[in-house]
Order: C-alpha cells, then structure tokens, then sequence
C-alpha cells in the first residue's frame, strides 16, 4: 500500500540533505516533492435530468398516500418517472 505523506517527508528531508551541495539532485527532488500532492477537490456535477414540476411530486405523494404498497416501479410508470424519481418526491428531495 502507498504512503504519499510518508513518500514527501522523506523526499523533502532527502532536499534538505544535498541542498546545496548538488543543485541538479536538489532540482530533481523539489519537482518529485511538488508532483507527490493529491489533485484539488473537483466540483459536484450539475443534475443531468431537469427538475421534477412540483404538481407532479405532489401527485406522486398522493398516489403513494392512498396506495402505500404500491412499489416505487409500479408507481414510477404510472408517473413516467423511475424509481428515484419516485423516492426524491416522496422523501420532498427535489
């Protein structure tokens, strides 16, 4: 298993040893210690599909009110909608 934190301060103490005394050594392990960071935090996509309209989550959350066995699938068709999309109406996520 990998060690990265471990990996940088050994490189940055192995700098502080030939710094100085061999510039192209030194030179070679500044850029091995910039290159041993984890790349920033990527943003969260935006939605692919495009909000639900609230009188169809409505409708959704009565439907299950009055059926409320009736299996997210079963209802998601009736609605033209899939099963996640059944859960965040019920659940008012979206």
């Amino acid at each position: 298993m990998s060690d990265i934190p471990k990996a940088r301060q050994l490189v940055a103490k192995a700098l502080q040893a030939v710094d100085g005394k061999d510039p192209k050594a030194a030179a070679m392990l500044a850029t091995a210690l910039g290159l041993m960071v984890r790349a920033p935090y990527a943003k969260p996509v935006a939605p692919r599909r495009p909000p639900m309209p609230p009188e169809v989550a409505e409708a959704i959350r009565a439907y299950v009110r009055a059926f409320p066995h009736a299996p997210v699938a079963e209802v998601g068709r009736k609605f033209g909608v899939d099963g996640g999309r059944v859960s965040e109406a019920i659940n008012h996520l979206r």
